[in-house]
């Protein structure tokens, strides 16, 4: 959690999990909304070659503490190619982006990441092609 009154935009906090198996996973998380928290941006392994942006800017603010789940898909790259996660400790970070015009001071927190799914069924685009297991363009 990053939390406090002296937090601004840039300052952030990292955090890691272990993925089991090398694959293409669906990831999810709960986030905590409350009064004080900011906007914050949520980046999947951030100073990698292959880094994968989340949620660009969640605005964390809410006038009653409450948690919401977003899911997030499957990872892509900066140019929409779905990443495929190795086996090993991954990170998470949380950068303060901005805030919310009613929030007084504060931070953010992400409860925990509560969905690390592999893609394990065949997947169907709109165009029609497919893909198993991760393919490259398996859509979110």
């Amino acid at each position: 959690m990053l939390s406090g009154t002296g937090l601004a935009v840039g300052d952030s906090a990292t955090f890691s999990f272990s993925v089991p198996k090398t694959g293409v996973y669906d990831l999810g998380a709960n986030l905590t909304r409350a009064s004080d928290y900011g906007q914050y941006s949520l980046v999947l392994d951030k100073g990698t070659a292959a880094p994968a942006t989340l949620t660009p800017s969640f605005d964390a603010y809410h006038a009653t503490v409450t948690t919401y789940y977003l899911d997030f898909g499957a990872p892509r790259d900066a140019s929409g190619k779905v990443l495929q996660l190795s086996a090993g400790i991954h990170t998470l970070t949380l950068s303060i982006t901005g805030k919310n015009a009613a929030r007084a001071a504060g931070g953010a927190h992400v409860s925990f990441l509560s969905k690390l799914q592999p893609w394990s069924v065949l997947k169907v685009q709109e165009k029609g092609t497919c893909c198993k297991d991760g393919g490259q363009e398996c859509p979110p």
